[in-house]
Parts: structure tokens; C-alpha cells; sequence
């Protein structure tokens, strides 16, 4: 690993489409988050969201080495609306231990590309309860380091007599493009119409209308009180 490569989060999502989840290939980022906020979730899915990252003391006076720790999560969106009768959270919340077994299997103990350690379990609670969804977030930690390399560097007049270029290839039969670890570039990104309804009336309520109760605070993830 480079110093100073950050965990990106396209890796994460595409690990956990190829991994045999409940959610397939329905599993997108912090965009597609937001959206389903604002509209209808149609389909059960699963969002990957940076939440945090600290850093450690520096180790040296004349150097740097810092460890970062990064907090990634992944926000399961469940259904609970199907039996007529159960509107509690009981039927999400039976499937919440198949689903957290499904994300250790996809991520637990993997070394996501740029981490310096292998990912691992933080824990999880419960973001948002309606009748008909049940909203779950699920916390995994990796750490990533940065050193001197990473800092400022002299620069020189050969700097500006440099030309730099930056060539992209589209993936073709032809042409299989692989990301570091061997995961494909894209795989079956998810059509967004098929999975959030646009269209619903907001104030139609929660079976109809908006898959939150209740809006979080931006990114905070405070449960209902």
C-alpha cells in the first residue's frame, strides 16, 4: 500500500454486489441514500456511507506517520410491511441477524484496496422504524497511514516543465479492465427508477410516501426518539 491512499468507497459497493446478499446488486452510495430519504424506497437495498475518520498522534518531531482510522457503514433498508398484521418491526428485525451474517461474509477480514489493515466489525444500531421499512446500520472500521510522502515537497522548475496526461480505458469484452484485488470496475449498478419511486405524493404517509418517518439530522443518523 501507498502511503496516504484513502479507502474508497466504489470498492466496498462492488464487494457487496458480488457477494451473495439479499440485496444483489441493489446496494449504492451516499447519493442514492439521500434520494431514498426524500422519495420512496420500492425494493429492499443497502447503502455505503463514510461516517468518520480519526487520526493518531503523530510519531515523529522531524517526520510524519499517522495511522487514520476510517468508519465505513452500511444502512440496510428492510421491509416491514409484509404481513398485514405485524407493523412492530418483528419481521425486520428476525432477518437483521441473516443480513449482518451476509455482510461479515462480504466484508469481515477483507483488505479493502489502499487499506493497511484488514476491515472489522464496530457494531450497529437502529436508524429508523417505520411500518413498512426498518432501517439498519451496520459500522465496519479500516485504517490507512500517511508519512512524510504525503506533506509538502520542494518544488522545482523542472516541475513546470513537465507535461502529465491521464488515460482512461473503457472496460470492453476486449478489454476486461480489474481493480487491484480483482473486483471488476462496475458490475450491475443498480437503475435507480426501479428502485426509489420519484413520484410518490410526500404527504401521502409512511406505507405510500416516504420510506423515513421522521428526517435525520444531515449524516448524523440519530435514531427516532
Amino acid at each position: 500500500m501507498r502511503s496516504g491512499d484513502a479507502v474508497k468507497l466504489q470498492p466496498i459497493v462492488l464487494k457487496l454486489r458480488l457477494a451473495e446478499t439479499r440485496f444483489a446488486n441493489r446496494v449504492a452510495g451516499a447519493a442514492e441514500f439521500e434520494a431514498a430519504q426524500r422519495a420512496t424506497l420500492k425494493e429492499e437495498a443497502a447503502f455505503v456511507l463514510q461516517l468518520a475518520e480519526t487520526a493518531s498522534p503523530n510519531r515523529y518531531d522531524s517526520g510524519v506517520d499517522q495511522v487514520i482510522t476510517e468508519v465505513v457503514a452500511v444502512v440496510a433498508a428492510l421491509r416491514n410491511d409484509l404481513g398485514s398484521r405485524d407493523k412492530t418491526g418483528l419481521t425486520a428485525y428476525d432477518a437483521l441477524y441473516a443480513v449482518r451474517t451476509e455482510m461479515f461474509r462480504a466484508l469481515l477480514g477483507w483488505q479493502p484496496p489502499g487499506a493497511e489493515s484488514l476491515m472489522y466489525y464496530r457494531g450497529g444500531r437502529l436508524l429508523d422504524l417505520t411500518p413498512a421499512w426498518l432501517w439498519y446500520q451496520f459500522e465496519f472500521e479500516v485504517r490507512t497511514r500517511i508519512t512524510d510522502a504525503d506533506g509538502v515537497r520542494p518544488t522545482s522548475v523542472d516541475d513546470f516543465l513537465r507535461l502529465f496526461a491521464q488515460w482512461e480505458l473503457t472496460p470492453s469484452e476486449n478489454i476486461p479492465m480489474r481493480a487491484m484485488d480483482g473486483l471488476p470496475v462496475t458490475a450491475w449498478a443498480p437503475d435507480l427508477e426501479e428502485l426509489i419511486d420519484f413520484t410518490a405524493d410526500p404527504n401521502a404517509g409512511d406505507f405510500n410516501a416516504r420510506a423515513f418517518g421522521r428526517g435525520f439530522e444531515r449524516y448524523g443518523f440519530n435514531p427516532r426518539p
